[in-house]
């Protein structure tokens, strides 16, 4: 009997221990934690990938109104010329400061390309060539695709056959490709913040059984890196994201569930790098979303993944369903 009731204190110390713990860090990272410097940045570049819309749009604005040039990358070049003009304007600068300019006054740059076709080569070396010469101290990775109804394993087993090389083209060989690529850069500066845009549905893929993996691997090769390049002045996390209101999700309105993108990308350079660690889950809901699903039981979590993604799913079905009936 006593030998139980030491199992049972020792369970319950443990539990009070972890929610303690979480409790913690959860109110120094949304609370009293000051806001990440981003000052000695200004000047110098930020290249954002997926910069046409949603939260890569709402991440390159955020890093232009703290002082830092931007080089937009995505599919659209009329979407990227119009981001630019608009960004050139809030600062005042002249329309001899688009891309490709070259004036000493050029505060934005924009590369337009596709990461699937071809692979990427061509997205890659246009990258390359847009930041040559350029000083590049942050990278955010944000580039990624797919969305539910596409994602079930029917989409690329029957239906798409490359469905699942379109996912990996689209999510995690950008991040290692273009982390390869200004990584050294940073290190020989002892200078870099690089930030991976992944999602919580790392953890329970249902219905995103290629979808999910792909974060999962760029969790995992973030966390590989970032202590070996601390020491070099270089900060490297995954964003973990919930729900953002985006084209994605058919610009849902914001709620204590769904994040603004312009929220999101405020929230997370505000408290990027927040305790040393390789994740950070910046929108409070989406964070205790995160410490609740861990502390679940596996079964519990997956029939709550299965019905919020499937809702969602049905919800895009029948959304386009309709835009289709109307065009």
């Amino acid at each position: 009997m006593g030998f139980l009731c030491s199992v049972v204190w020792l369970c319950g110390a443990a539990t009070l221990a972890w929610l303690f713990l979480h409790a913690a860090a959860f109110a120094y990272v949304h609370g009293v934690r000051r806001p990440t410097d981003w000052r000695r940045f200004a000047g110098e570049w930020a290249v954002v990938t997926g910069a046409s819309f949603g939260t890569g749009e709402a991440f390159a604005r955020a890093l232009f109104a703290r002082g830092l040039n931007v080089v937009l990358v995505a599919r659209s070049r009329d979407r990227l010329e119009a981001i630019s003009r608009d960004l050139l304007a809030s600062a005042g600068a002249g329309a001899g400061a688009a891309a490709g300019a070259g004036t000493p006054e050029c505060r934005v740059r924009i590369v337009s390309g596709d990461f699937v076709k071809d692979g990427g080569a061509e997205a890659y070396e246009a990258v390359r060539r847009a930041t040559e010469g350029l000083r590049v101290s942050v990278v955010v990775n944000n580039v990624g695709g797919g969305e539910p109804g596409m994602l079930p394993l029917d989409y690329w087993v029957d239906s798409h056959p490359n469905g699942e090389e379109v996912i990996r083209l689209t999510n995690s060989t950008p991040t290692i490709t273009l982390t390869r690529m200004f990584l050294p850069q940073m290190i020989r500066n002892k200078k870099g913040r690089i930030l991976n845009i992944s999602s919580l549905s790392y953890s329970y893929s249902v219905l995103l059984a290629n979808y999910g993996p792909e974060k999962a691997k760029i969790n995992a090769f973030t966390t590989g890196i970032c202590e070996e390049v601390r020491s070099h002045g270089v900060a490297v996390q995954a964003i973990m994201l919930g729900e953002v209101s985006t084209p994605a999700t058919l610009n849902k309105s914001p709620s204590l569930h769904v994040c603004s993108a312009t929220r999101l990308a405020s929230n997370t350079l505000d408290k990027f790098g927040a305790l040393g660690l390789s994740t950070l889950t910046p929108y409070w809901f989406h964070d205790l979303e995160r410490i609740a699903v861990g502390a679940m039981p596996e079964r519990l979590a997956l029939f709550l993944f299965h019905s919020i993604t499937l809702r969602l799913r049905d919800t895009v079905g029948k959304t386009r369903l309709m835009q289709q009936k109307k065009s």
